[in-house]
Order: structure tokens, then C-alpha cells, then sequence
């Protein structure tokens, strides 16, 4: 493999995993997802860039008028998951991350977490969801590589490829009961009470 080539590949991987940190956090934090991709956009500045497209905003009506507790906790979690893209590609490769790769998402942190807290609040509360980020990243990082790997194979997926990569890993055990009256066997081994003295 060339120097380029290779260079190139490792520039996939890290967007991979940038990518399904987000991905898997907005998967678990209950946001819908449209695609995710790490397909290159040529109208953007990089020469690599990957995103991760969800469903409505609908927590957002309406917050200028009222912010509900409801709307609170969905604000908070969007900016968790926002944050998990960098979190992962940071645990992947630390040396790859670029101070321009999160720019966009710092923004758009910062740009939510004013409808919840005055501007001398913003950076607690940032640093309060990083660490929440850094905590689902820890816990899911399994799933993270498995749709990371996807990604790098199929460059895109949706949002029921996602899940389905997800719900994969937590196959349900077999239904035993079923099993064993399939097979002529009884369905619960009966033990003998003990009689008393």
C-alpha cells in the first residue's frame, strides 16, 4: 500500500469511528437516525469528512417560549451525543484528532446549551456532558467499533442498518422452555419438598 493510500485509510478509520460515536450514542440516547456516512463531501474544506443525519428537532419547538424539564433533558443528550464523535475517534487514535475535526460540533454544543444556562454556565455545563460522553463511550465502546466496521466497509449506513448492527451484539437467549417441550422433555425440573421432621 502506498504512503497516500495508506494515509488515506487511516484517515477513513478515524472518520469511521468519529462517525459511530455519534451513531451509537443518538442510537441509545433515543434520537432517529437517517444515515450515517463517512463518504467524502467536496464542497466542504477537508479532504475527508463523514456525518451523521437524524430525524426532526422537535425538541426544539417552541424553546424560546418555555424550556420543560422534557426539553431540558433531550437538549442535554443532544450535546452528549454530539460529544461522543470526538470522544471516540479520540480513544481510537488520541494523535488523530485536529482541533478544526470538532469545531463544528463544538459550536453547535455551545449554540444548544445556551437555551439552558446563561453564557458564564455554558462551559460547566459542557464539561459535566463531555465527562457523560466520555461514560456511554466507556460503556459502548463494543458497539462503536462494530458500527465503525461497518462503516469502512459499506461507507454508508441507515438508520436501521445501525440498529441492526446493535441489536446483533444482544441476541436474545433462546426461549429454553420451547426448546425442551420441542423435544419431548418437561419444561421444569420439580424438586421434592422436604418433609418436615
Amino acid at each position: 500500500m502506498s504512503d497516500r493510500a495508506h494515509g488515506r485509510a487511516g484517515r477513513d478509520a478515524t472518520t469511521a469511528y468519529h462517525e459511530a460515536g455519534h451513531a451509537v450514542a443518538d442510537f441509545y440516547l433515543r434520537f432517529k437516525i437517517r444515515k450515517v456516512t463517512i463518504r467524502p463531501e467536496r464542497e466542504k474544506r477537508h479532504e475527508y469528512h463523514g456525518y451523521c443525519q437524524r430525524q426532526g428537532r422537535s425538541y426544539l419547538d417552541r424553546i424560546d417560549i418555555e424550556v420543560t424539564p422534557v426539553k431540558q433533558n433531550r437538549i442535554f443528550n443532544r450535546i452528549i451525543a454530539i460529544a461522543a464523535g470526538y470522544v471516540a475517534q479520540k480513544r481510537f487514535s488520541p494523535r488523530s484528532v485536529r482541533r478544526w475535526h470538532t469545531s463544528g460540533d463544538e459550536q453547535m454544543a455551545a449554540d444548544l446549551a445556551l437555551y439552558v444556562t446563561d453564557p458564564t454556565g455554558v462551559e460547566y455545563l459542557l464539561r459535566w456532558l463531555y465527562h457523560c460522553a466520555e461514560n456511554l463511550v466507556e460503556v459502548r465502546w463494543g458497539d462503536i467499533c462494530a458500527v465503525a466496521d461497518a462503516l469502512l466497509e459499506r461507507k454508508t449506513l441507515s438508520g436501521d442498518e445501525v440498529r441492526e448492527i446493535i441489536n446483533r451484539r444482544y441476541a436474545p437467549l433462546p426461549d429454553f422452555d420451547r426448546l425442551r417441550a420441542q423435544t419431548g422433555k418437561s419444561k421444569r425440573r420439580r424438586v421434592p419438598a422436604s418433609k418436615e421432621q
